[in-house]
């Protein structure tokens, strides 16, 4: 189960996008451009995404609420993903 939890994270990232910034030249280091990622494991509460991914937010938020509990869409215009919460617990992302 554990593996396949981190082969979700990992995909995920992938279909996003890349991260990460090659050595930094004292020179240029103001000018590296970092490639924005958007963390995420289906699963992983509100928080816990925020706390990954705490310099992104997203561009609006969509709520529902009804007997059944709260529904949340999450927009990232930027990446064209929506995330879907349930009760405050990611459960499904569109790309």
């Amino acid at each position: 189960m554990r593996k396949q939890i981190m082969q979700i994270l990992i995909v995920v990232g992938m279909l996003i996008g890349v991260g990460g910034c090659g050595p930094l030249d004292p020179y240029t280091a103001n000018y590296c451009l970092r490639p924005q990622t958007l963390y995420m494991r289906l699963g992983w509460t509100q928080e816990d995404f925020l706390a990954e991914n705490n310099q992104y937010q997203p561009n609006s938020k969509n709520r529902s609420v009804g007997n059944w509990g709260i529904h949340e869409q999450w927009v990232y215009k930027n990446y064209g993903v929506y995330l879907y919460f349930k009760n405050g617990i990611l459960t499904s992302y569109q790309n």
